[in-house]
């Protein structure tokens, strides 16, 4: 894995990352963000990935991340999406 940019958001208090990855298949979001934690040095919860993307018939692999420096802050700028609020409540209801 190859960082190509990391930009510093201090008003979300946060850094976005672009990162080059090659592997043979399409990695998980889950080994992704434990190879950007370890690359960055932060834990993997406070890691957010946005896009996966290649080109067809590539190995090369352009990953777009959020690394949050705190929890809280993660929790407040992220917008969780309807399908797991749905979930969530589900759960809480039975």
């Amino acid at each position: 894995m190859e960082i190509l940019e990391i930009i510093k958001n201090s008003a979300l208090d946060r850094e976005e990352v672009i990162a080059e990855l090659e592997m043979e298949k399409t990695p998980s979001k889950i080994e992704t963000i434990k190879m950007l934690a370890e690359k960055l040095k932060k834990p993997e919860e406070n890691m957010v990935i946005e896009k996966i993307g290649s080109e067809y018939g590539k190995k090369l692999f352009i990953v777009k991340a959020k690394a949050y420096n705190s929890i809280e802050s993660k929790t407040k700028f992220e917008i969780i999406p309807r399908k797991v609020r749905k979930k969530a409540n589900q759960g809480e209801n039975k």
